[in-house]
């Protein structure tokens, strides 16, 4: 696997225990494990997934996959949160909420950008009109970390 592939430093093993997860403490675990093997400064990106965006998950996981794939080519080290989100869907399953998938944010992003070892937070554009980004942003902003902006014009500036 090359360096600059989004999943990198995923393993199989994490990959199928990402698939067999039940809560999102074993994802955290998981995710961490990933945060300590990566090369520091360590990014994500934040953007619409579910509220805001392009109108729909698929096209805005689209969008972020690109943007993942996009830092990764310019080598800044990029954790992957990709491989979560299909097991993310089955876990809020459980929960009784009708809102938003706070716990998500709560239970997961929360812990993940608390390990400090997330130093950069790159934005997509229109990331203001997700209610999740918006957390992100008060999350990563209460913790220090750095937050970046993505011009509008990032993707049209981006071939692959």
């Amino acid at each position: 696997m090359k360096k600059n592939d989004k999943n990198f430093y995923l393993t199989k093993t994490e990959i199928q225990k990402i698939k067999k997860s039940k809560t999102f403490y074993e994802l955290v675990i998981i995710g961490r494990g990933i945060l300590y093997r990566m090369s520091d400064p360590i990014s994500q990106v934040c953007g619409p997934i579910s509220t805001g965006g392009n109108g729909s998950v698929e096209e805005n996981l689209g969008t972020l996959a690109k943007a993942i794939k996009f830092l990764t080519e310019k080598e800044i080290s990029v954790f992957n949160q990709l491989p979560f989100e299909k097991t993310f869907d089955k876990i809020m399953r459980n929960y009784k909420t009708s809102s938003y998938d706070t716990p998500i944010l709560e239970e997961f992003y929360g812990p993940v950008f608390e390990s400090g070892k997330i130093k950069n937070v790159y934005f997509l554009p229109g990331w203001r009109k997700s209610v999740g980004a918006r957390w992100e942003y008060n999350y990563a902003k209460k913790l220090g970390i750095k937050t970046i902006f993505l011009p509008k014009n990032w993707i049209k500036n981006y071939k692959k």
